[in-house]
């Protein structure tokens, strides 16, 4: 792995010595060697080229914003990675990239201490039924039958959630 690394480091620099100076190449390179430093989990570089990116195409805003809330995460900031995250997601239409970004979500939620775990609290309904789902799974993770009733429950709550689109049936496989 950390060869890996190291490989695909040397590449971008490669990469990055032939560049041409046009903006949306530069934002490419520092968004990948702002996920490197993040994957690193160094914080301090990842925020360093994360300053550097100015978005000039739609995919590059949606990664500029994911490595924003891969920053918060490495801080312990889990709330505000939850919060970009899920405003992130009317943005995101590839399949496999929505269910990444959930994945993330989750992550970020499961870091969470229960005291900060209130939906009631949430500054948007869809962090609030994210919320709730994390303290369902919490409670109810030593039963299963129990679980599964409980996330029933929970979708008929937020039937409009985004974790209702397939997420809920990973999580049941997960746990």
């Amino acid at each position: 792995m950390a060869g890996d690394k190291l490989s695909a480091r040397r590449l971008l620099e490669a990469v990055a010595s032939e560049a041409t100076g046009d903006a949306a190449e530069a934002a490419d390179i520092n968004i990948l060697y702002a996920s490197l430093a993040i994957v690193d989990r160094n914080r301090t570089e990842a925020e360093q080229y994360i300053a550097l990116i100015k978005p000039v195409r739609r995919d590059q805003q949606i990664d500029f914003n994911g490595l924003r809330a891969d920053l918060d995460y490495l801080d312990g900031r889990y709330l505000d990675s939850v919060d970009r995250r899920t405003q992130l997601e009317q943005y995101i239409t590839e399949p496999e990239a929505k269910k990444r970004n959930r994945l993330r979500i989750w992550a970020a939620l499961t870091a969470m201490p229960d005291s900060e775990l209130d939906p009631a609290g949430a500054a948007r309904p869809d962090i609030a039924g994210w919320m709730d789902l994390a303290r369902v799974v919490r409670s109810n993770q030593r039963d299963i039958a129990g679980l599964e009733d409980k996330l029933l429950d929970w979708g008929t709550r937020y039937p409009q959630h985004p974790a209702n689109d397939g997420f809920l049936t990973d999580l049941v496989d997960i746990y």
